[in-house]
């Protein structure tokens, strides 16, 4: 057992996925104070999932990235699927173990207006192929 996993919490942390990505519906997304280490108090961006236990607390990578999938506006992902993976990042000069987000197969991309990037939107069907002498 990883010793990250001995200590409970009800937030994702990196050693929860187990090296595998997870892929979750957003239920709500909401400021939460947080405790801190040394007793600090911080109120942070946190994501409900409609379909996990444990909450995920944002940071700003995490939630531009998430922006770049589902739009600029939280509001909007609700509903919404992203996909998250353990890997490791460097943070106050070492590297530590972090969680970051890609796109679920459902997710489209939008841009920093919340307009959907038209390059991954599905290609348009192709005409029908017409029998000689069909009218069209």
């Amino acid at each position: 057992m990883r010793v990250e996993l001995m200590f409970p919490s009800r937030y994702l942390k990196a050693a929860d996925f187990g090296g595998k990505s997870v892929t979750n519906t957003i239920a709500s997304v909401a400021m939460d104070e947080l405790q801190m280490r040394g007793g600090k108090h911080e109120t942070k961006p946190v994501i409900t999932f409609s379909d996990a236990k444990k909450m995920l607390v944002m940071n700003k990578t995490n939630a531009m990235a998430i922006a770049e999938l589902l739009g600029p506006e939280t509001d909007n992902w609700t509903g919404k699927r992203i996909t998250m993976f353990p890997t490791r990042d460097r943070m106050g000069g070492k590297m530590v173990d972090c969680i970051r987000i890609k796109g679920s197969p459902d997710a489209v991309k939008h841009d920093s207006d919340g307009v959907v990037v038209e390059d991954e939107l599905p290609p348009e069907p192709e005409p029908a192929a017409r029998e000689p002498g069909e009218e069209g």
